[in-house]
């Protein structure tokens, strides 16, 4: 047999080694998925001007049955109290409701924009067999804080 013969049949690609050629370099598709993270961040603000996280609560759903639980909020504040011992009482208000904050600092100004990290407190005061308790919020940290201009 003569293995030299030369056939006429068209070559034929293995769909095993076949490779094609990249349609985009690995450069442009890693540019644009940081452009599109990059313009996803950008329109998930807040209309205070804070970054917005998917866990802060509203105000307005505080119930003295979460009593101890952590939550994180964020709204403007309205009204001051300063304490003894560099301590400072704050109430802010998001738009759902209003609630004071207990903080350990004092560096909160009046018509400031806030985001926190805190524990819900409920105090019972009984008097006359009714129950005034009051429901606010002890501060762990601030996340963001933003003075008034």
């Amino acid at each position: 047999m003569n293995n030299n013969l030369k056939t006429n049949s068209t070559p034929t690609l293995d769909r095993w080694h076949y490779k094609p050629k990249a349609l985009l370099p690995p450069l442009t598709v890693l540019t644009m998925l940081v452009f599109s993270i990059g313009l996803y961040s950008c329109s998930s603000g807040t209309q205070l001007g804070l970054n917005a996280f998917s866990d802060t609560s509203k105000i307005s759903d505080i119930t003295q049955k979460q009593d101890n639980s952590t939550i994180y909020l964020q709204g403007k504040v309205e009204k001051l109290a300063p304490l003894l011992q560099k301590s400072q009482l704050y109430q802010i208000n998001d738009s759902t409701g209003k609630i004071w904050v207990l903080s350990k600092q004092n560096n909160v100004q009046n018509q400031s924009y806030i985001k926190i990290k805190g524990k819900i407190r409920y105090r019972s005061i009984p008097l006359g067999g009714k129950d005034l308790g009051e429901i606010y919020i002890e501060e762990l940290e601030q996340i963001e804080y933003k003075q008034s201009k």
